[in-house]
């Protein structure tokens, strides 16, 4: 038999009959025609199908595609025994020269979407979707959704019961096989949001068509791309947007040939579906079933992703993933920030958030046990794209430091990250989860080849949006050292470091000056240095000589008791040998000049 499905001719093949499930009863419906009749839905407690029946008009319209006439919406009252009578157009404002339905509605019965033809110039092109309001007992003029498209079509929809989802079939680019299953989402003023495809536990290489969404969650479809009994199948999948599993339905809902249009009781225990079986009256007939048990019960995870003041947000992507962190189903919550997923008992979850211009989120979820709905809402930050900045530069020429070692180090956390500054001198951190008036509390620590490492401390409040220059409230330049040449205190605050008459006990004031030497080679530690102690010319030069060697040794002794490899610094004693001055022995000078030459320098030998 040929079909036109979504403007694309599709073959159907015979396969072997399958053994019939007993669960199931089957009986072909009396008011079938000789022509095709498919895509059954609920309507208000009634049945309204698509149809090519003989509509009594003095010019027959045939399709080219099938040589049958074009399909119309036909609306029926349900009879004894799941029969349907009384058949008549659903609405005649609607039946269109070219091909109309099949329809769906939402449980409130007024709200409808249908297929319907995109023709240019009386030349078929493809399929679309439009939509009608019911207002006043009269349905509005069709609009059509924001995701037809002139190039492929899009058809065969159904709605979720509030009205608020949308389960359709489209070819259109970006998909796994012929036609895929698409959902979207819509929105309390109206509108659409983003098509999202359905994923590979349903689509296939071949052709996914005939949705339907069923209260509970399950999502029944035909495709001739899963392994079934001979052209189009029809499956069951217990899915919120993403797919727990795919089940074919037994004989004799599917058979050889192509069954389609399933749709199921509120109860699950009956229903209706398509077929061009052998047997029937036409090219497509409808069937009435009984099922004699439920679909299988599952659990559920759901919640409502929201702002910090609970405004609920749409179209958000929530993806559950397995205890791997494997991506397993993904959904867009709906204009009222729901999502919804079915989900395996007795197994370990977690549940990643991800929209535009907020931060993402990401939440273990413990547990759930068999046939349990568990609820988990979402908050979710706006991110304002906070960031702080720092720019390290040469302390001399101000010129960028490129490649330089940053370790951040979050004083509330502890925790600690590392940057390397780019050409121009910068590293950038993004403040992921920032919020307006956090506080940030940060110690910088800057390491780069020949210079000397230092360290610094960052206070801010965040009052604005944006980004902060760490530079404008921190010195992050940096010393340059030429090794063998440069005095550490020339860099640093050291403040003369004085011994007692004769004497060289480390004193406290001498100690605190010592302890900034300490600090500096404790964040350098690479860093050798000598320290070398000087006298004035008074006293003989074996006194001066001796006591200076004292001193510079007890100076380096105190520092080795409190950096990393204490063989890194060194104490000598120099005397008088290398005074600064004209101050040598014998002549006169101020108790000023003296002092210039009593001095302790450490010179860094290594970096």
């Amino acid at each position: 038999m040929k079909k036109i499905i979504l403007g694309l001719l599709v073959l159907s093949s015979l396969n072997a009959l399958a053994g019939e499930d007993e669960r199931f009863k089957i009986r072909n419906l009396e008011i079938n025609s000789e022509e095709s009749d498919f895509g059954p839905t609920f309507f208000n407690g009634q049945i309204v199908f698509a149809s090519s029946r003989d509509v009594n008009t003095v010019v027959k319209r045939k399709w080219d595609g099938n040589n049958l006439e074009y399909y119309d919406l036909f609306i029926t009252d349900p009879g004894g025994a799941g029969e349907l009578q009384n058949v008549k157009y659903f609405n005649k404002k609607r039946n269109k020269k070219y091909n109309e339905g099949p329809a769906s509605f939402n449980n409130a019965s007024d709200f409808m979407v249908y297929t319907q033809n995109q023709y240019d110039n009386k030349e078929v092109l493809t399929l679309k979707i439009v939509t009608s309001r019911l207002i006043a007992g009269k349905w509005s003029k069709p609009q059509n959704v924001p995701f037809n498209h002139p190039d492929y079509s899009v058809g065969q929809p159904s709605l979720s019961g509030d009205g608020m989802t949308l389960y359709f079939t489209s070819n259109m680019p970006g998909g796994y096989g012929g036609t895929d299953i698409y959902s979207v989402n819509r929105n309390e003023d109206g509108t659409w949001g983003r098509p999202l495809n359905m994923g590979s536990k349903i689509n296939t290489a071949g052709n996914e068509m005939f949705p339907f969404i069923h209260k509970e969650g399950i999502l029944f479809f035909s495709s001739d791309g899963h392994n079934g009994m001979g052209g189009l199948d029809i499956y069951a999948a217990q899915t919120y947007g993403g797919v727990s599993d795919v089940k074919a339905l037994e004989a004799p809902i599917n058979s050889p040939a192509d069954d389609f249009s399933f749709i199921i009781s509120s109860d699950q225990y009956s229903g209706y579906f398509s077929s061009n079986r052998e047997g029937g009256k036409g090219s497509d007939d409808l069937y009435y079933f009984i099922n004699s048990e439920k679909f299988a019960n599952v659990s559920f995870l759901q919640g409502v992703v929201t702002d910090v003041n609970g405004t609920p947000l749409s179209d958000a992507e929530v993806r559950v993933l397995g205890s791997n962190g494997q991506e397993i189903s993904k959904v867009l919550t709906n204009s009222k920030g729901e999502y919804q997923f079915n989900v395996d008992p007795n197994t370990t979850y977690q549940v990643a958030t991800d929209l535009e211009s907020y931060y993402s989120s990401i939440e273990k979820i413990p547990t759930i046990e068999a046939s349990q709905e568990y609820t988990r809402n979402i908050t979710l930050n706006k991110d304002f794209g906070i960031s702080i900045l720092g720019i390290i530069t040469d302390s001399k020429t101000n010129q960028p430091i490129g490649n330089a070692k940053i370790f951040l180090v979050d004083l509330s956390t502890g925790e600690e990250e590392e940057y390397t500054t780019t050409s121009a001198g910068s590293f950038l951190k993004k403040l992921e989860g920032a919020k307006l008036n956090d506080k940030l509390n940060y110690m910088i620590k800057i390491v780069a080849e020949g210079y000397l490492s230092k360290s610094s401390k960052y206070d801010k409040i965040i009052n604005t949006p944006g980004q902060y220059k760490i530079s404008d409230e921190v010195d992050l330049s940096m010393e340059l050292i030429t090794e063998g040449e440069t005095n550490l205190e020339d860099l640093i605050d050291v403040r003369p470091i004085y011994f007692d008459l004769g004497k060289y006990i480390i004193r406290p004031d001498a100690a605190l000056e010592l302890d900034k030497i300490v600090k500096v080679m404790n964040e350098n530690p690479s860093m050798e240095v000598e320290l070398g102690s000087h006298t004035d010319s008074r006293g003989s030069d074996a006194t001066n000589l001796s006591l200076s060697d004292k001193r510079a040794k007890a100076s380096a002794d105190y520092i080795k008791g409190k950096i990393s490899n204490p063989n890194r610094i060194t104490g000598k004693g120099f005397g008088e040998s290398q005074l600064i001055n004209r101050c040598k022995n014998g002549v006169r000078c101020s108790e000023k000049e003296h002092q210039e030459n009593r001095r302790t320098e450490f010179k860094i030998i290594k970096i």
